[in-house]
């Protein structure tokens, strides 16, 4: 997902370059313990209920694991 305007924030308030505010707040995760799988599924179904564009939503929908997969947190 798009990170701007939905910004994670670090533990002194500034915001996360990385995470969005649905999964990190005050620096930390939000689900600890969520796996890579449940956070990709739910990821894509977010995606799939958005208003976005077909095509767009398609795309986002498409690029989603690989976008996730190369976070830190799933190294």
């Amino acid at each position: 997902m798009p990170l701007e305007g939905h910004q994670g924030t670090e533990v002194n308030g500034t915001l996360s370059n990385d995470y969005c505010e649905m999964c990190y707040r005050d620096g930390q995760f939000i689900e600890p313990k969520i796996t890579f799988n449940e956070m990709k599924t739910r990821g894509i179904t977010g995606l799939k209920q958005s208003n976005k564009n077909i095509l767009v939503k398609q795309l986002m929908i498409w690029g989603y694991p690989f976008q996730l997969k190369n976070l830190d947190r799933w190294k």
